[in-house]
């Protein structure tokens, strides 16, 4: 592209080609900083053979955003007198993450807090993908029909800790009669437990779990949320979104422990 220009009889062409390639590359460049910028994200500009990252001013979001709940009156470890900490888990049974959760990292939880007076450990039902059931529904009533026969959130944890070892996991439930040979195990009554399980009777619980874990944020399992433990059973604290190290439940703990 040229452009001519007469003055005082003169001409003077000027060609322009030659400025219009950077030109359109420094308005793009403006251009995409002002929208990455509106829209609060982070990338990548590419500029002839240059990166440049661009990064908001806006703050991240919090990997461990505060939040409340309570203890209800699910199954707890632990002593409630003495504890200042809730640590409370809504999990489902055919959730691999946190059948690693129970293998990995809830023994150490156990052993280094629970069983010190410190903390109580609150189990809560969220089967948040539908795929896991039938059977994820079949074996969250069948450890709370267990836990009102026996009378017992003790038993509850060890016929829990079957399930999580055992169960095949994503929908794939147990093999046979273990459901109830477990029950039995621990020692259940497995005609009571069967009667229980089929009527539904613990299906508003589960419901009720639900809706307190969609309440508190929580958006797949395993979620906790561990907090200071009020005397009414409330719990003020933080989330814990995923299947993580004992040493990220160990600083979260004490950060509660030390409010």
């Amino acid at each position: 592209m040229s452009k001519t220009v007469q003055k005082d009889e003169e001409v003077l062409t000027i060609n322009l080609a030659p400025y219009l390639t950077p030109i359109s590359i420094l308005i793009s460049g403006v251009m995409i900083t002002l929208a990455i910028l509106a829209s609060g994200r982070s990338t990548s500009v590419v500029s002839g053979n240059t990166n440049v990252t661009v990064t908001p001013t806006a703050a991240a979001e919090d990997v461990n955003p505060a939040a409340q709940t309570t203890i209800d009156d699910d199954p707890y470890l632990g002593n409630k007198e003495t504890a200042k900490v809730a640590i409370v888990e809504f999990s489902d049974y055919e959730c691999p993450f946190c059948q690693r959760h129970h293998e990995q990292t809830y023994p150490s939880i156990i052993k280094d807090y629970v069983d010190s007076g410190k903390a109580i450990y609150v189990f809560r039902d969220y089967i948040a993908v539908p795929s896991h059931n039938p059977a994820a529904t079949t074996e969250a009533y069948a450890a709370s029909c267990l836990r009102e026969q026996l009378s017992s959130n003790a038993k509850y944890f060890e016929y829990a800790d079957l399930l999580f070892k055992n169960s095949k996991g994503n929908g794939g439930g147990l093999d046979g009669t273990a459901l109830y040979d477990y029950a039995k195990q621990v020692g259940a009554n497995t005609d009571t437990l069967k009667t229980c399980i089929e009527s539904a009777k613990f299906a508003n619980e589960i419901a009720a779990d639900e809706a307190a874990a969609d309440a508190a944020g929580v958006q797949g399992t395993p979620g906790f949320v561990v907090g200071v433990l009020a005397a009414d059973g409330s719990v003020d604290g933080k989330i814990i979104a995923g299947a993580y190290p004992y040493e990220t439940f160990k600083a979260m703990i004490e950060e509660m422990l030390a409010r």
